[in-house]
């Protein structure tokens, strides 16, 4: 009778074999059923859009929510519960009443001054037109035989192509009703579990580290706890901070424009509050509809528009800014430029927004990654020994003490972890 004999040897073999033409089937498979696997994970997406708003509307309502609590409801802190309630109804109703402000105030405006426009345009072409030629024949640059602006650009052609524009842009807002009403539940749903998730945040909190000391090991949760702080802080002071930015400078800019009497200063406040949320590229993208909207009407307040608006992002970019965003990102400017270009390439608007916190907790772990190499190398970590040496092999095999700044604050932060 033929018996098996067991051979670790051949039973290792056998194993790595069947796993590496199981991972051979299973690529086919998704190569072949690639249409029908993205569905499905779009599918799962589009399920998850309730709770991804919620967590994200709960991240940036937290910090009023713990503000409520700590300085507005202190004598309630035996009672954490009724805080706990008072605080998430202030916060909404706070959010509430900004939206209705704004919704009152500031949306008829931008509705009155969009048809104004519209119905006005072939006017605003014909009377630009007239001024340019007019100021064209009195410095007399091309002599006198121009005919007129109108021959060569044909005010009507361009009326015409803005108001089928608009006209396209209407029509886009109509048969995007059903859209916004599935973002609008989307949005009730999302907004009722970020109230949940907000009063059970503790509760929340405790079971993802339990859950992360049962199955990482201790050296790992506390690198990711690390990394986690560092992007809270990152995420939310720049995030939270911009947008309320953003509204403080909409909000200067609305005041200053219907001041000097500055043509659909309503509508043009509102796109600058928008685009002011981009950085470094934000001004810029506002600023170009809006100069040649105000240009329509009034070219010499167009003008004045960039003059002021050029004001505003000084005083925001030098007061404002520093003093509510801070210094969150630590991106050279360079670095902020790629996040932008490469995160708006592949997610638009949104990426706009979030690359450049996301690149700050991207190079600062990085940074960490590559100081703990070089401290195993007992090399030095501090940027300015690397701007004076050359890249020789005498520079470095040289011996010198490892310089760690951070080493005793990260010591610190992994004694507070619990056990």
């Amino acid at each position: 009778m033929l018996r098996f004999q067991k051979n670790d040897r051949y039973t290792s073999i056998a194993i790595y074999a069947f796993i590496v033409l199981a991972t051979l089937m299973l690529g086919v498979v998704i190569c072949i059923n690639i249409p029908f696997i993205m569905g499905q994970l779009w599918r799962f997406v589009n399920v998850l859009r309730p709770i991804t708003f919620a967590m994200a509307f709960a991240y940036i309502c937290n910090p009023i929510v713990r503000y409520a609590e700590r300085r507005l409801l202190k004598r309630l802190q035996d009672r954490k519960r009724l805080a706990r309630v008072l605080s998430l109804l202030l916060t909404y109703l706070f959010l509430s009443a900004i939206i209705a402000v704004l919704a009152f105030m500031i949306v008829p405006q931008i509705t009155y001054n969009y048809q104004d426009f519209s119905s006005n345009i072939v006017r605003y072409i014909n009377l630009l037109t007239e001024r340019v030629d007019g100021w064209i024949r009195d410095t007399g640059i091309f002599g006198e035989s121009y005919d007129g602006l109108a021959n060569l650009i044909h005010p009507s052609d361009i009326a015409a192509a803005i108001s089928t524009a608009l006209g396209w842009l209407t029509a886009q807002l109509g048969t995007l009703s059903l859209q916004l009403l599935e973002t609008a539940g989307v949005v009730l749903i999302g907004i009722l579990l970020s109230a949940s998730m907000l009063y059970h945040k503790e509760a929340l909190s405790a079971t993802v580290k339990k859950i992360a000391l049962a199955i990482f090991p201790r050296r790992v949760y506390r690198g990711a706890r690390e990394a986690l702080l560092f992007a809270d802080r990152a995420f939310g002071q720049f995030i939270i901070g911009k947008l309320i930015d953003s509204f403080i400078v909409g909000v200067i800019t609305f005041v200053v424009l219907a001041i000097v009497q500055m043509p659909y200063y309503p509508l043009i406040s509102a796109i600058v509050c928008v685009t002011s949320i981009i950085p470094a590229f934000g001004y810029v993208i506002g600023a170009i509809p809006s100069f040649f909207i105000i240009l329509m009407k009034d070219p010499i307040m167009a003008l004045w528009f960039l003059v002021i608006l050029i004001a505003i992002q000084q005083l925001d970019g030098n007061i404002i800014g520093p003093k509510i965003v801070g210094s969150a990102t630590g991106l050279a400017s360079v670095w902020v430029i790629t996040a932008i270009m490469l995160m708006g390439a592949y997610f638009g608007p949104i990426g706009w927004f979030i690359g450049v916190p996301l690149f700050s907790v991207i190079y600062r772990m990085v940074g960490d990654l590559v100081n703990r190499h070089l401290q195993k190398k007992g090399r030095p970590i501090a940027l300015s020994y690397y701007e004076g040496i050359t890249m020789t092999e005498e520079s470095l095999t040289q011996e010198t003490p490892v310089c760690l700044p951070e080493a005793a604050e990260m010591e610190e932060a992994h004694e507070e972890v619990d056990e």
